[in-house]
């Protein structure tokens, strides 16, 4: 049996957030791991039905926001004890800021375990001055984050591989920009999105495959079996909710400041933008290329490397190749004509995992990880002078001119925080955005002003 914190753990990993279908499908997801307990009694499954039942209202544990997580509940049943971690080092690199977040959930008598987390938790000094000093040091740069989701921490669940550096996290300096072009549903990038989830099922029922408009309206009390029997506008409510559902909307936009923790991005276009040099030794003729050098050649295997992943065809990897050196012959290539020589050259890649078209930028996001960055920090102009196929003009975004956007690879998302979290250096490694601070976003509409910045 493998140990209860680990369980804890995949539990914890595997959940979706609670809310429509998916609060059913995390259900499906634990019950394989239900069954490598030995005991129907062990301390876990007592955890954890706590936690069920108080997230769907049905008894004192836990629910979501603000509430006991699994391993709370394992501590709040069992004490603080080796056995189950307590509050060892172990344990809290496991739990990360939700071991310290004791909460509303803890209720009746906690004893040992909440008097214990909450010492922890509270010996941060959160006067203004001593939180904002913690957030320069650890996560010193200033971002907005727009999403029509409910966010404690960022995974790539419903991001998309046709993004522009394909499934990652996205930022941006300008408020403007947050504001006109992701904090609401009108946004060009989410509006995108929910039309080609409704073509998309629009085109399953007209292949046969209706399934999902049935049980959408059957939910509701309509009983029809055959689209055919539905109006027009029936479909188009079904259509809607379904995409919106798929793409895991809760709400209309909600801004989130954020602080982010980029250890080594590289920066594309721009003042001080990423220059990979290239050296290139001769012969003591000059006829031969004895040797190469520089952090170009990094770059080249990493490349490689990912075209191999990709399974970028061979006529395509010798021509980007060939480019790319055309360009650095001369002592190097910056990060953005690296860029614009892979987007302009490579088309059809696929997301191995998804089977969805991804875009070149995932390809390039990938070349950059393996080349040791963790984020990429980029000239967001280029999003306000767009063209499409064959050089039509496109309606640029407001707000892009002079902002730059940045770009935390999924596997760093432990750099991102709330700009309310605590900045605790002791949970460095954790996803939660709060670090037991309070969630900062303003939700509806969507939309922040300057004003409310400062008011906050």
């Amino acid at each position: 049996m493998k140990p209860a914190y680990q369980y804890a753990l995949d539990r914890i990993r595997a959940m979706a957030p609670p809310n429509g279908d998916q609060r059913m499908n995390m259900e499906t997801r634990l019950g394989p791991l239900a069954a490598t307990m030995t005991t129907p009694n062990d301390p876990m499954l007592a955890a954890y039905d706590n936690w069920w039942q108080g997230l769907t209202g049905q008894g004192e544990g836990s629910g979501w926001f603000g509430m006991n997580t699994i391993p709370q509940e394992m501590a709040r049943l069992q004490g603080v004890s080796d056995e189950y971690g307590g509050l060892s080092p172990e344990y809290l690199q496991a739990f990360g800021d939700s071991a310290l977040m004791p909460g509303p959930g803890v209720m009746g008598t906690v004893g040992k375990v909440g008097n214990a987390l909450s010492g922890v938790a509270d010996d941060l000094p959160m006067d203004t001055a001593s939180q904002m000093a913690r957030a320069d040091q650890y996560f010193p740069v200033d971002a907005w984050h727009g999403s029509p989701r409910n966010i404690t921490e960022f995974r790539n669940t419903y991001s998309t591989p046709e993004g522009h550096y394909g499934p990652h996290h996205y930022f941006t300096n300008s408020l403007e920009d947050v504001n006109e072009n992701y904090a609401g549903l009108g946004g060009p990038d989410i509006t995108s999105r929910i039309q080609r989830e409704i073509e998309s099922s629009a085109d399953a029922m007209f292949d046969g495959d209706a399934d999902d408009l049935l049980d959408y309206w059957a939910f509701r009390g309509v009983d029809v079996d055959d689209a055919a029997d539905l109006s027009q506008g029936q479909i188009d409510e079904a259509l809607d909710a379904i995409a919106r559902e798929r793409l895991g909307i809760q709400n209309d936009g909600t801004v989130y400041p954020a602080r982010l923790r980029m250890e080594n991005p590289v920066r594309v276009g721009g003042d001080g933008e990423t220059f990979f040099d290239y050296a290139i030794k001769y012969s003591d003729d000059g006829e031969d290329i004895v040797g190469e050098g520089g952090s170009f050649m990094d770059l080249l295997r990493a490349t490689q490397e990912s075209f191999d992943e990709w399974q970028i065809d061979q006529f395509t990897r010798d021509d980007v190749l060939a480019k790319l050196y055309d360009d650095a012959v001369d002592g190097g290539i910056s990060a953005s004509d690296f860029d614009a020589i892979l987007r302009a050259n490579i088309n059809e890649v696929y997301d191995d995992f998804t089977g969805e078209m991804a875009s070149p930028g995932a390809v390039i996001a990938d070349i950059f990880k393996k080349a040791g960055f963790d984020s990429i920090d980029m000239d967001a102009s280029v999003f306000s002078n767009r063209q499409g196929f064959g050089g039509v003009k496109l309606p640029g975004m407001a707000g892009t001119q002079d902002a730059r956007h940045f770009i935390v690879f999924d596997d760093n998302a432990n750099q991102i925080r709330s700009r309310f979290a605590r900045f605790d250096p002791r949970n460095l490694n954790s996803r939660n955005l709060l670090a037991s601070g309070l969630l900062g976003g303003v939700t509806g509409a969507g939309l922040l002003s300057n004003d409310a910045e400062a008011a906050q």
